[in-house]
């Protein structure tokens, strides 16, 4: 399930990055309302799911590490 999320994911924000680039979303003075909505909410849902990316990324990074200074304890620990 996690690994279909991600993919589902990056396969939404890969076309939105390099279809139109960043400097694509940037709202400008001169930009129709439409225009307007559609970029911000193209900026809300990239910033959303890179956050949420992100914060999956790191909490499997420090449960892996959880689990070697676990393991390193131990070792130590039945060595003595």
């Amino acid at each position: 399930m996690k690994r279909a999320y991600v993919t589902a994911t990056m396969a939404l924000l890969v076309p939105l990055l390099f279809g139109s680039g960043c400097a694509g979303l940037i709202i400008r003075p001169d930009d129709s309302t439409g225009s307007k909505i559609g970029k911000f909410t193209a900026r809300f849902l990239l910033g959303v799911s890179t956050g949420i990316l992100s914060e999956r990324i790191m909490v499997g990074v420090k449960s892996r590490d959880d689990e070697r200074r676990v393991i390193s304890f131990f070792a130590k620990t039945s060595a003595l």
